[in-house]
């Protein structure tokens, strides 16, 4: 019995650890990359996940994240698409659309956005983000089909 209970209000404090992890990112963030790139990064929490958009020079993303019921992290959802069951619908790699994650572990937030077109030419993203006192460390590495790998490096500042 005991077991039990302690299962259970673990289980309920995962939510609320991954919700205090992610806070830690939160807010809007501007910057100048190590090779010029001008950079933004905002994240917020809502009742229903994360909303999270960040621009480079040639790129902007605005996303919408749900906890992962899988897993520790947070899974994109298609924007204006509901399940059969009403229920947020995730993005689906065989008919084209991104695949897109979060994962905080620690004092790091991952990104991972993947797209592969019909062609099979990919672009990957991957970014990794670390707050420090009153910033945030930003580290962007864009590389693609037919494309040299770009790493991109700043500290940005609240905006």
């Amino acid at each position: 019995m005991l077991r039990s209970i302690g299962l259970a209000l673990l289980a309920g404090l995962v939510p609320a650890m991954a919700s205090a992890q992610i806070s830690n990112f939160t807010g809007s963030y501007s910057g100048t990359g190590d090779n010029g790139t001008a950079i933004t990064w905002i994240l917020s929490e809502s009742s229903d996940g994360v909303d999270l958009e960040w621009s480079l020079d040639d790129f902007k993303a605005a996303e919408k994240f749900m906890p992962d019921p899988d897993g520790p992290g947070y899974v994109a959802v298609k924007s204006g698409f509901l399940g059969m069951f009403e229920e947020a619908a995730t993005s689906n790699p065989l008919q084209g659309d991104p695949v897109i994650w979060l994962r905080v572990e620690d004092d790091q937030l991952n990104y991972y956005r993947m797209i592969i077109d019909a062609k099979g030419h990919f672009s990957l993203h991957q970014l990794i983000v670390r707050k420090t006192t009153g910033e945030l460390d930003f580290s962007a590495n864009i590389s693609g089909h037919a494309q040299p790998s770009r790493n991109i490096t700043a500290s940005l500042q609240p905006r």
